[in-house]
């Protein structure tokens, strides 16, 4: 560390123009950034799940979809067919999707002595009254379209807009609703699905970033300015958490690393953290400078004792925060890794900066005169309190400890009640339009989520078909599921338009040579990629496509078991069957969430503990380092199950998080204690100075953190509203316990440490 210093100090200006440089080499990367919120991309590309969903993909084409929804009070009028066909050219026409299927697209089937007539169903729009009535009667009876490109009520118009694997969520979405907004009548269309939800989430993502970071920014002034009464003491730290952002946003987008929902957090958080440590070299220089010692003097008797101490709280943050690289989860993953750089950033720049702008300016006028006013006003604000907390541990330490059992053993109980529960819908205002398109398509179009039941096995047999048929007419009773379409249904339909059509004869044909031969009949008259996305070319691999509502992530998991389980059952082993779509990978996240907080808990305690052991050379120190950690966490979870809030992408963090960060007080604690006890000071009066001197600085490091975090209430998103909440309060239960808990626990030990 010294050696740092001295180098630092001896060339300032070129410290700080190294660090200029590398911070244009990563601000150049920041334009290159990405945000992406699909479900496929939070799994790893080698999962089982997602292969199988990239692989009926490619088969199938992409199976994510929007579901445009048309108000009308007479769908079948001229003016609203008219526009029906328009809107399906344009909606056609857009970069990104495959397919449109509406009333402009779809076949009418009519049986001709034996032959089979496929042509448009609207090859134009009738004039007349009477034809549109006929039409009206026709599109009505064919199942084929209720639910599909008409309600059931009569009173909407779909689209069915298909993307291509590859397709842009949010320019596809955009797209479709400049379309839509540019009509006379805007607002009688609703727009939903997957791609809609995500491109909403892109963009509140945006405006949060925008909004929040300047927010936490002018929230961490006024906290720098009241601790440590310096425009200069303002400005050092914000620039320090500025520059460790830059660099880590831009190793993101230089990387091909997109942000998703929970990486909104990532430029607060990186703020909430990095200014800490400035706070510490700042507050022990003013000090130093205060007490009338040099500046030269000053910086590098701060730099070697604070120095030092913040080294061992970034590192101990970094392996809290890396834990989250052992999640399956990919976002969560990168999460973690790219707040661990962040930290180490903000490390060296604090190293570096923030002692070549000391070196290279004047120490603040009046800095003595402020530092004794700042110190009475410290001592009338909280020396009281922290006098009390020591007198308190000192004299009721197994109480303390007695109560901290008690907490615990409540807040566990609490954790027990703790659900995963995540719907990416819910996340919204209930007034924004994407939550009320999606209401309107739940309710009028059987839902805009997918789910595709893949069939392996000999599709053009009779007893396949009826499987499906089977399947789907099981399925459809369910009330999450709204429509289901598959080859079957088309074989049954040209069954019934070649027998004039009949209901009744609304059925597969009995032989596997009938069902080829009214195929190939289609085939002949019609296209041939009218069947692309329920078949493959062979005939040897199908897809029923369910529609559903929008669920949490608890009802799709049991809703997925339910289809799973009666697929089984129907193949009775004759053709395989498997569950894919965006909606199964969702529920796959969700438990891969659970899986992942469980592994990174874990990792990060035992870690930290390992981590601090070996800075300290000490084991005790290790295994103490986990009670004020493990009470905080317990704690966070029994508060979440008691008052019922679910684990979901964004609160799964939270353990890690109060880890990565909570860590430091425990540190600074144990540090300082560990430096009295040396001294040859006894037990007690070790501990009650440390609370007396180093409590200080663990509740204003709290204070800045907490107000950091809590600027996320303001999150457009629930989710991350409750994390900053969360983290808030988190960081107020790990300093109090780092305060009351650690002492007491040291205390008691038989051995002295």
């Amino acid at each position: 560390m010294d050696r740092l210093t001295r180098w630092v100090l001896r060339w300032p200006k070129t410290t700080l123009v190294l660090i200029l440089l590398v911070t244009v080499a990563f601000a150049a990367g920041v334009p290159r950034l990405q945000i992406d919120n699909s479900i496929d991309s939070m799994l790893p590309v080698d999962h089982p799940a997602r292969v199988l969903y990239d692989e009926v993909n490619d088969t199938f084409g992409g199976t994510d979809i929007l579901v445009v929804a048309l108000e009308s009070d007479d769908v079948f009028s001229a003016d609203t067919l008219n526009q029906v066909v328009d809107l399906t050219g344009k909606f056609e026409a857009v970069p990104g999707v495959d397919k449109v299927v509406s009333l402009s697209t779809v076949k009418r089937m009519q049986g001709n002595g034996g032959d089979l007539i496929v042509r448009d169903l609207i090859p134009t729009v009738p004039a007349d009254a009477q034809e549109r009535e006929e039409l009206r009667d026709y599109v009505m009876g064919n199942s084929l379209y209720i639910d599909n490109v008409i309600s059931s009520d009569g009173r909407y118009a779909g689209f069915i807009i298909e993307l291509t694997p590859d397709a842009e969520d949010s320019e596809v979405y955009s797209a479709v609703r400049a379309i839509t907004d540019a009509q006379g009548n805007a607002s009688d269309f609703y727009v939903a699905g997957g791609p809609a939800v995500n491109a909403e989430m892109t963009t509140a993502m945006k405006g949060d970033l925008v909004r929040l970071i300047p927010f936490v920014v002018l929230v961490l002034a006024l906290i720098l300015y009241m601790s440590l009464r310096t425009l200069q003491g303002v400005i050092l730290p914000l620039v320090v958490v500025a520059i460790s952002t830059i660099w880590t946003v831009g190793l993101m987008a230089w990387s091909g690393t997109a942000m998703a929902m929970i990486s909104t957090t990532l430029p607060v958080m990186l703020i909430a953290i990095g200014v800490a440590d400035a706070i510490h070299i700042l507050t022990d220089y003013y000090a130093g400078i205060g007490a009338g010692k040099e500046k030269r003097e000053a910086i590098r008797l701060v730099m070697r004792h604070i120095g030092l101490a913040v080294v061992l709280t970034s590192i101990t943050t970094l392996v809290g925060f890396l834990s989250l690289g052992t999640s399956p989860v990919r976002q969560v993953m990168q999460f973690g890794l790219f707040v661990g750089f962040g930290v180490m950033a903000a490390l060296a720049v604090t190293l570096t900066m923030i002692p070549a702008v000391l070196e290279l300016s004047k120490a603040p006028k009046g800095i003595m005169k402020r530092a004794a006013r700042a110190k009475r006003q410290s001592k009338l604000a909280l020396a009281p309190w922290l006098n009390r907390i020591a007198r308190v541990v000192v004299a009721r330490r197994k109480a303390i400890v007695i109560v901290g059992i008690v907490i615990f053993l409540l807040a566990a109980v609490g954790g027990t009640r703790l659900t995963v529960e995540t719907n990416t819908l819910r996340f919204f205002r209930p007034d924004s339009p994407v939550r009320q398109a999606t209401e309107v398509v739940d309710k009028s179009f059987g839902g805009s989520e997918n789910l595709s039941v893949i069939i392996d096995g000999d599709i053009k047999s009779p007893q396949v078909l009826n499987s499906m048929l089977a399947l789907q007419n099981w399925a459809e009773g369910l009330p999450q599921v709204g429509y289901t379409v598959s080859i079957a249904d088309y074989v049954a339909q040209i069954n019934e338009s070649l027998r004039d059509n009949d209901p009744a004869q609304h059925v597969i044909p009995q032989t596997r040579n009938a069902v080829a031969q009214e195929i190939l009949l289609y085939e002949m008259s019609g296209d041939p990629s009218d069947f692309s996305r329920v078949v493959n070319y062979n005939y040897d691999e199908a897809r029923i496509a369910m529609r559903m509502e929008s669920l949490t992530s608890s009802q799709l998991g049991k809703l997925v078991n339910e289809v799973e389980s009666r697929a089984v059952e129907t193949a009775s082993g004759d053709f395989g069957v498997k569950v894919t779509g965006s909606s199964y990978l969702f529920k796959v996240l969700t438990d891969l969430l659970v899986h992942g907080q469980i592994w990174s808990l874990l990792v990060s305690l035992f870690g930290v503990a390992l981590v601090v052991g070996l800075i300290f050379r000490s084991l005790r120190f290790g295994l103490l380092s986990m009670i004020p950690l493990g009470f905080t966490i317990v704690l966070n979870f029994g508060v979440m199950g008691w008052l019922g809030i679910p684990l979901d992408t964004a609160t799964t963090m939270i353990a890690s998080i109060a880890i990565g960060i909570g860590v430091d007080y425990t540190v600074h604690f144990l540090s300082k204690y560990r430096r009295e006890r040396r001294e040859g000071v006894e037990p007690q009066d070790a501990v009650s100075e440390t609370i007396r001197t180093t409590g200080r600085a663990i509740i204003y490091n709290a204070v800045a953190v907490a107000a950091g975090f809590a600027v996320l209430l303001f999150s457009s998103f629930g989710p991350i509203a409750t994390l900053g909440a969360l983290v808030a309060v988190t960081m107020g239960i790990s300093a109090i316990a780092a305060l009351t808990l650690l002492p007491s626990a040291l205390l008691l030990m038989k051995k002295k440490i």
